[in-house]
């Protein structure tokens, strides 16, 4: 949720409390707001778990560890057959994003019971690369991608000498993507704490 209306809503919040009693105030600054939960979204959630638990037992995932991924997996299909157009999942009649909302419920329960096995790979570039493209260039997707087919290698000057090439990555779609010039994968450039993609092979 957008930091400016989080604030707004506790500013909002904190002014009705002290229209009321100090208690209010504290509470309002204090705890979660589950006011701000929309109820249309904890009815399908909530139609989602019932139909989890009469298949598996209420809780399973407190008694037995769940592994991450499956869950991920999961959350996914259902998002994509969702998208894909398919408004309820074929055998259990409930709406796929009430069973999305149900696995990543499941794994933030789970973890925060210590029943998560956390099978996520090593950290990749996926939040560096996002980063990157929601920088100052709003065309910056287009034009890392652009950066595949420049013909002259990308090559980039400062004060009129050639001081490097820029990074290209003509199979940028492949999970260990590597730079065309200087062989090296994009995790580790975008790890870079100085420069990243924006840097020089």
């Amino acid at each position: 949720m957008d930091k400016a209306l989080v604030d707004k809503l506790r500013t909002a919040e904190i002014e009705r409390a002290e229209a009321v009693n100090p208690k209010d105030k504290h509470a309002s600054v204090k705890l979660p707001m589950l006011s701000v939960v929309p109820p249309s979204a904890i009815i399908a959630l909530a139609d989602a778990m019932r139909d989890g638990a009469r298949k598996y037992g209420p809780y399973n995932w407190r008694k037995t560890p769940v592994i991450a991924s499956v869950y991920v997996d999961a959350a996914m299909r259902h998002l994509l057959a969702w998208f894909d157009g398919e408004e309820r999942a074929t055998d259990s009649k409930v709406n796929h994003l009430a069973h999305g909302m149900a696995t990543l419920a499941i794994i933030v329960d789970a973890l925060s019971v210590g029943t998560l096995e956390d099978d996520r790979p090593p950290k990749g570039a996926a939040a560096a690369l996002l980063e990157m493209l929601k920088k100052e260039n709003p065309n910056a997707a287009s034009e890392l991608v652009q950066r595949s087919g420049v013909s002259d290698g990308g090559r980039v000057e400062q004060a009129g000498r050639t001081v490097g090439r820029s990074h290209e990555f003509p199979d940028l779609g492949v999970i260990n993507a590597t730079c065309k010039n200087c062989g090296r994968s994009l995790a580790d450039i975008s790890a870079e704490r100085d420069g990243g993609l924006n840097s020089v092979c």
